[in-house]
C-alpha cells in the first residue's frame, strides 16, 4: 500500500520537528513501513509529482485553495482522502477556549480566523481520524454523515530502540524528581491551576526537586528557587531523557472543553518509562487509570497524592509493570493496525 501524510502547516522546513505531526503522522508512517507499506511525508507546498496513493492523510488541514487543489488531484487517481485531527481547532464556536487564546498568546480575532479555516476544510475530506472520543464525538455532531475513526496517540516507535541504552532507573528516594514538560507555550494556566499546592508540597518536603522543561511562565516562591529547575525545551530526539531521572510527572489541566479532547500522550510517555502522571481526569487520561494515571479530581489532590507516592512501597505497587500495561492500553502497533483496517474499508 502507498500512503502519504501531509502537513498543513505554515513552514515547510519545519514540518518535521512538528511534535503534533511527529506523533500523528511519522510515528504511524514508521511503523506501517516496518511493514512493508510505501510511506511519503509530504508538505502542502511540495511539489505535485506524487501518483498511485492509496491513501492521503491531511494533518490539520486549513482551508487553502492548495490543499482543495491536492484533494481534487488525488481523488481523481483513486486515492482515498482524510483529514486527521488531534486537537479542538475546527469548530469556531469554541474558539475562545484555545490555549493560545487563553495563554494570551493570541487576539481571539486571529483564533476565530485559524478555527474557522479549518472548520471550512472539513467539507473537502472524505473521513476523519482523530486521536480521542471526545473528538470524535465532537466530528460525528459537526458531519453527521461522515466516519470518524480514533487512532490513539502511541509511544512514539524509535523509544523502542532505546531501551538497549535506557532501562528503567531505580528512584533515589533521597533526592526524588517531579517533571513538568510543557510542548508548547500554552501551559501557563495548567500549571497556576496545581501551582499553589505544588509549592507547599515542596516547602514540606526540602528533598524533592521540580523539573520543568520546555516554556513556562510561573512563580513558586523566591524560598524554592534551589529545588526548582528550569531547562529550555529540547528537541523530540532527546526528549525521552528528560524522563529517566523522573520520580513523578506531572500534567494538570484546566477544565475547558479544548482539554477535554486532549489525549493522554504525557501519561503514556511517562509510563513507557515506568513513572506514574499526576494529572487531571480529562476522558482519554482514564483509560489510563492502572497504566500510570493518578488523576488529581482537585487542585488540592496534589500534596496528598504526592505524599503517597514518596512511600517506597506505594510507588512500587503502583509503577508495577507500568511500561507493559501502558502498553497494551495504546502500542503504536495497535495504531497501524487500526490505520489499515481503515485502508481496506471500501
Amino acid at each position: 500500500m502507498r500512503i502519504a501524510f501531509f502537513a498543513c502547516n505554515r513552514n515547510p522546513q519545519l514540518f518535521r520537528s512538528d511534535p503534533s505531526y511527529i506523533y500523528r503522522c511519522e510515528n504511524l508512517g514508521l511503523e506501517l513501513i516496518e511493514l512493508g507499506h510505501q510511506v511519503c511525508f509530504c508538505h502542502i507546498n511540495d511539489p505535485i509529482n506524487y501518483q498511485g496513493f492509496d491513501v492521503v492523510v491531511f494533518h490539520r488541514p486549513k482551508n487553502l485553495w492548495r490543499i482543495w487543489l491536492l484533494v481534487k488531484y488525488f481523488r481523481l487517481r483513486g486515492a482515498k482522502i482524510w483529514a486527521d485531527f488531534d486537537d479542538l481547532i475546527f469548530d469556531i464556536s469554541f474558539s475562545e477556549f484555545s490555549p493560545g487564546f487563553v495563554n494570551g498568546l493570541n487576539p481571539l480575532r486571529k483564533t476565530k480566523k485559524i478555527y474557522s479555516s479549518h472548520q471550512s476544510a472539513l467539507k473537502f475530506f472524505d473521513r476523519f481520524t482523530v486521536s480521542t472520543e471526545p473528538l470524535k464525538e465532537h466530528l460525528n455532531l459537526l458531519f453527521p454523515n461522515k466516519k470518524v475513526t480514533i487512532i490513539s496517540n502511541a509511544v512514539h516507535y524509535t523509544w523502542q530502540e532505546k531501551l538497549v541504552d535506557f532501562e528503567l532507573r531505580k528512584i533515589d528516594f533521597s533526592q526524588p524528581i517531579l517533571s513538568y514538560l510543557p510542548g508548547t507555550r500554552s501551559h501557563d494556566k495548567d500549571f497556576k491551576l496545581t501551582a499553589l499546592g505544588l509549592a507547599n508540597f515542596l516547602k514540606k518536603h526540602k528533598q524533592v526537586k521540580l523539573e520543568i522543561t520546555g516554556p513556562l511562565s510561573f512563580q513558586l516562591g523566591q524560598e524554592l528557587a534551589e529545588q526548582v529547575v528550569h531547562y529550555e525545551k529540547v528537541a523530540f530526539s532527546h526528549f525521552h531523557e528528560r524522563f529517566q531521572n523522573t520520580w513523578v510527572n506531572l500534567a494538570p489541566l484546566e477544565q475547558t472543553p479544548f482539554n477535554r479532547c486532549k489525549s493522554a500522550l504525557k501519561v503514556l510517555e511517562a509510563s513507557y518509562w515506568g513513572k506514574p502522571t499526576l494529572c487531571s481526569p480529562i476522558p482519554d487520561a482514564l483509560r489510563y487509570q492502572e497504566a500510570g494515571a493518578v488523576l488529581l479530581e482537585t487542585p488540592e489532590d496534589i500534596c496528598t497524592k504526592l505524599s503517597l507516592l514518596l512511600d517506597p512501597s506505594y510507588y512500587a505497587a503502583t509503577t508495577q509493570n507500568l511500561r507493559k500495561k501502558a502498553l497494551e492500553v495504546s502500542s503504536i502497533q495497535q495504531a497501524a493496525q487500526v490505520f489499515l483496517d481503515l485502508a481496506l474499508l471500501k
